[in-house]
């Protein structure tokens, strides 16, 4: 450090304590005086500088006294050593390893050391101590062997004064233990002098773990930081200013480029830093060889940290000439790169494999940002088209939570409901009672296509009618909307308004009904007059005439049935036919109704069979018609089951119900047909029933006969095995005071 850094230094430190209290600003003195005094010890000039200044010292106080030892040769011999000796060792590299320049360094101390022994009284100076100081001194310097051998060279020159002195043996005997002390002396130093370099070493790799251990917690708290604020944003051009910002701090670069992948070899630029306009043309250039191109195309890192590094790169490195080194990461998002982060530098090995594994950490972090922010910006889009769609919509359209909550109606259904928009977030059953115009549900409730949807989780169908001064009528679909495990999350409520296809429907039931009545009564008058000219009332007939007025009469009774059920199925729709209930025997029914059919079964060579549970209670019905409900369903068994077959009836007690079940061998119906057997006017697709005749009216008719007695009709079926028709009947509870009929409110609607 230089005196004018030092200066700043001293000003600095200064400047701090001015802003401390008195007392803080002496403990800080004080310890900043401690640390340079350990420092000052611990160095090894230091304490050459010492030793020569005891010398020196020593020959001050010793060896000036010794008149006659000062003017020999030995004398001057000293003098020129410790002038030799100082310069020798303020200058001597003890950063550096010299072992033959420190070995004589320490052979001419020794040289020295002798002399003054000499010179201070031979044997009987204590000056031979200045020995120890060699050797230990060499303990820092040389290892263990390298110090052995110097101790022993040491130890011979200590022997010196007996060269010039008689020495009795006490002297030598001191002089010999002195010397395994000297010997002693140099193991016990190499084993400290080791420890301390072997805790300094540790001390050093501990420092080094410390510093990268802190740089790592930098780093993770820059990522940490970054991951947050990537997660956190869904702006494109957000995402790339942070993404940007992180790149600066972490890795050592002056270019930065931020590149989306376009497909086709073309990137374009979201971001830079440190490139002007022609710079990043000149670096996205799609020639050969681009390695930025390259970790796009290979999803991998790309390192080049020189230009003569690889010769393939040459032409890109002649197109920037202010690059020395570059790093490429992809963006790696949803199998596939979606763009490249680039950083670019004027040195050469600029970056290594840590800056590539900070860009790949802050590219994957980027690439999810990017991805989130897409599908955030398609799914808002995709919701403003949804809405369009839906708010541009006739047909009402409202969406409810799992809890039945209103959370979204179009303009249509508000208007149709007066939806306001306090009303989001209530439940729809309170919608709907709080409705101005009462909204009738027909066929099924509220609560049951409710539980149909979002318990049961299927597609739910009625029909309803707003009762106002024009009523309006709706066909209402509700479709369970469900997650990716397959859970109820809501429901969506259709209103189709069928108002016009109902008035139509009325005409048609009202112009069937006017023609059916007008067809009546010609038609009975026509049976009337061939049962009269049958019975030759006009005259004689021929068995050909009469062969003629059956077929006549037959095609009128079945003229006259098919009329019967036109009006039936208008009376039905109009709510005109009521059900008178009363306590019945079944069992009396179907024998009944068995015995009428007889004949057509023989004819068929159909065999009936019945079973029924003994002790059946009562049901409580209307005679005529489930009479006529169980008459056509054993008379289509009859029709479509081949000679030989047979028909079962059978009829148990289930629960409240009684459940009654034709069986036959028939022809059967396919599965793709049964759900619709019982709509008006379908007829499955098959010769027989071309051949048999009637336009679908019979099934209808029996299923609204039963839901106005509380029951429930179904059917089940395998082509080619035979059908199977179920139905339920309330039984008797034995209530004296029920009403034999049931009122007008009660009919079939």
């Amino acid at each position: 450090m230089s005196s004018t850094e030092e200066e700043k230094t001293d000003h600095y430190i200064v400047k701090a304590i001015s802003f401390k209290t008195w007392p803080e600003s002496i403990i800080s003195i004080e310890r900043k005086c401690e640390s340079r005094v350990k420092k000052l010890i611990g160095s090894k000039r230091f304490i050459a500088l010492f030793f020569w200044l005891t010398i020196i010292f020593g020959i001050l106080l010793f060896v000036l006294p010794f008149e006659e030892r000062t003017r020999t040769p030995i004398f001057f011999l000293f003098v020129g050593l410790s002038i030799l000796l100082l310069p020798a060792y303020l200058l001597f590299p003890y950063q550096e390893y010299r072992p033959y320049l420190f070995f004589s360094l320490m052979m001419a101390t020794n040289a020295l050391i002798a002399v003054t022994v000499y010179l201070t009284g031979g044997s009987k100076s204590h000056f031979f101590l200045l020995y120890m100081a060699v050797i230990i001194f060499s303990t820092t310097y040389f290892g263990i062997l390298e110090t052995a051998l110097l101790a022993a060279i040491t130890s011979a020159i200590y022997f010196a004064p007996i060269l010039y002195e008689n020495i009795d043996f006490e002297t030598f005997k001191n002089m010999a233990f002195t010397t395994a002390i000297f010997i002693i002396l140099t193991l016990c130093g190499s084993f400290i002098i080791n420890k301390a370099k072997e805790q300094e070493e540790e001390k050093d790799i501990i420092a080094d773990l410390l510093k990268e251990t802190d740089y790592k917690r930098q780093e993770l708290a820059t990522l940490y930081s970054s991951s947050i604020k990537l997660a956190s944003s869904l702006d494109y051009k957000e995402i790339a200013e942070i993404m940007l910002a992180y790149t600066k701090e972490l890795i050592p670069a002056e270019k930065i480029l931020l590149l989306a992948d376009l497909g086709e070899s073309r990137l374009e630029v979201v971001k830079s830093a440190g490139v002007s306009l022609n710079q990043e043309m000149s670096m996205i250039d799609a020639i050969d060889h681009n390695p930025i191109y390259l970790a796009v195309d290979a999803v991998l890192p790309v390192i080049i940290n020189s230009r003569k590094e690889d010769s393939r790169f040459n032409p890109f490195f002649q197109r920037n000439p202010g690059i020395g080194s570059l790093i490429a990461v992809p963006l790696f998002a949803s199998s596939r790169a979606i763009g490249v982060i680039c950083c670019a530098s004027s040195e050469e090995f600029t970056f290594h494999d840590e800056h590539a594994r900070i860009l790949l950490t802050l590219a994957s972090q980027t690439a999810v940002a990017i991805e989130k922010s897409m599908l955030y910006k398609k799914t808002l889009d995709d919701k403003m088209k949804i809405e369009a769609i839906i708010n541009s919509l006739k047909d009402g359209i409202m969406v409810i939570d799992h809890q039945t909550n209103l959370i979204l109606a179009n303009p249509s259904i508000k208007e149709i409901m007066g939806i306001t928009p306090q009303d989001f977030g209530i439940p729809i059953e309170s919608l709907f009672q709080k409705l101005p115009i009462p909204l009738l549900l027909k066929d099924k409730s509220l609560e049951d296509i409710l539980v149909q949807v979002l318990v049961e989780g299927k597609t739910a169908r009625g029909e309803a009618i707003l009762q106002g001064e024009q009523p309006q009528y709706f066909q209402i679909i509700s479709v369970p909307l469900k997650d990716q495990l397959d859970s109820s999350m809501g429901a969506v409520f259709l209103m189709h308004d069928i108002t016009d296809l109902a008035r139509l429907d009325r005409l048609k039931n009202d112009f069937i009904s006017i023609v059916s009545h007008e067809l009546k009564t010609p038609l009975t008058s026509i049976r009337g007059f061939v049962r009269l000219i049958n019975a030759e009332r006009a005259g004689p007939i021929s068995e050909k005439q009469r062969h003629y007025l059956e077929i006549v009469e037959k095609q009128a009774v079945g003229l006259t049935k098919l009329i019967n059920d036109l009006l039936d199925i208008s009376r039905i729709e109009s709510g005109m036919i009521g059900v008178v209930l009363q306590p019945l025997s079944l069992t009396g029914i179907i024998e009944n109704i068995v015995m009428q059919m007889a004949n057509l079964a023989i004819e068929k060579d159909v065999e009936i069979t019945t079973e029924i549970e003994e002790g059946l209670p009562l049901i409580y019905a209307d005679r005529d018609r489930i009479n006529q409900v169980i008459m056509n369903l054993l008379d289509n068994a009859i029709k479509f089951t081949d000679a030989g077959g047979n028909i079962n009836i059978s009829a148990k007690r289930a629960d409240d119900f009684c459940l009654i079940e034709i069986s036959d061998t028939g022809v059967g119906i396919p599965q793709s047909e049964l759900p619709h057997v019982f709509d008006k006017f379908y007829q499955v697709e098959s010769s027989m029933t071309r051949q048999r005749g009637g336009i679908g009216l019979g099934l209808p008719i029996c299923k609204e006969l039963i839901k106005a007695h509380g029951g429930d009709i179904w059917v089940s079926s395998s082509l080619g095995k035979g059908t199977t028709f179920s139905l339920t009947i309330p039984l008797y509870q034995g209530d004296p005071f029920a009403a034999s009929i049931r009122p007008q409110e009660e009919a079939i609607s």
